[in-house]
């Protein structure tokens, strides 16, 4: 689903690119991971929350396929935003080149919605 169609409030999955990420350190010592994904037509903020690791796993320019509920970001750009999604790394980055080609990382997906984003996607 393109970013610019996703609903507030709505259970979605979108794709796009990342085009940048930052860490964060709040109160209390909550670490705070987000991109921004842009897919051609919108784009979105997506947050992880206590999952410092995130930053090794993904980089500027690669693809990623989120799945989780849609929230109104209304204290900065973008408007919209999903929190601790699900998440499918497509593109093979600079990171990863030894793995093989075709392969991809993913992180909190049960493996049969895993294959099926990877076989909609391709």
């Amino acid at each position: 689903m393109p970013i610019s169609s996703l609903m507030v409030g709505a259970l979605c999955t979108a794709a796009g690119t990342i085009v940048s990420l930052k860490s964060t350190r709040r109160n209390r010592g909550v670490n705070i991971f987000e991109v921004i994904l842009h897919d051609g037509k919108g784009y979105l903020r997506v947050k992880w929350f206590n999952q410092p690791y995130m930053q090794r796993n993904v980089s500027v320019g690669q693809e990623l396929v989120v799945s989780g509920v849609v929230r109104k970001n209304t204290y900065s750009l973008p408007p919209i935003e999903m929190d601790s999604p699900s998440m499918k790394s497509c593109l093979m980055t600079k990171s990863h080149q030894s793995m093989p080609s075709g392969s991809s990382l993913s992180i909190g997906l049960p493996r049969d919605q895993s294959e099926a984003i990877q076989k909609a996607h391709v």
